[in-house]
């Protein structure tokens, strides 16, 4: 009977113990979180971009979790700006300026080469050719040794009656990797244009 009268006593001091801790973590005060400020790494398809390499003016401070989240621990004067970097392997680097404030949450937006792609062959798609090319530059920016996306942009050159340029950029074309007849097809095309008219 003493014996479960002291389990019984001892439950209870260990349970007021976790509750007045948990009081304490709820309790503090802005001083006292004030040198931590949180931010958020995502994708343009919002999903978490984890193992982005998180910067401060120039100097590695951490790599964001599987959530895609990091925390600054940065003590610096509220009004100086301080200078933000991310970047990952296959998207392109991110870099903004902020004022440090743990009541705020950086939110920052990363992009790699697939979703860079998908948004050229939508612009394409709404004949906007323009657009479509400076996207996929970037995304050759990014890797530099996608056929596919190579191809993408002999096509929208051509549209846009940059016929030099996209002949130059077909014989740069792995023909291994694209079937012939779509390069042959394209170069013929431009080829025959240009003939007729300096016809």
């Amino acid at each position: 009977m003493k014996k479960r009268i002291f389990l019984l006593i001892s439950s209870m001091l260990i349970l007021l113990l976790i509750s007045c801790n948990s009081n304490k973590v709820q309790r503090l005060s802005y001083k006292e979180t004030e040198p931590y400020m949180y931010g958020m790494v995502y994708d343009y398809e919002n999903k978490p971009v984890e193992s982005a390499q998180v910067f401060i003016n120039g100097e590695y401070i951490s790599s964001t979790d599987v959530q895609g989240r990091f925390i600054l621990n940065y003590q610096m004067d509220e009004n100086n700006e301080i200078v933000l970097k991310v970047q990952k392997n296959g998207y392109e680097v991110v870099e903004t300026s902020f004022l440090f404030d743990p009541i705020n949450v950086l939110y920052i937006k990363l992009i790699n080469t697939q979703q860079l792609l998908l948004l050229a062959e939508e612009c394409m798609a709404n004949l906007e050719f323009s657009e479509a090319e400076i996207l996929l530059k970037r995304a050759l920016c990014l890797t530099p040794d996608r056929d596919d996306i190579k191809y993408l942009l002999c096509i929208s050159l051509y549209k846009q009656d940059k016929k030099d340029e996209a002949l130059k950029n077909i014989e740069k074309l792995n023909k291994k990797v694209i079937p012939n007849s779509y390069i042959e097809g394209l170069k013929n095309k431009i080829t025959n244009e240009e003939a007729t008219v300096n016809k």
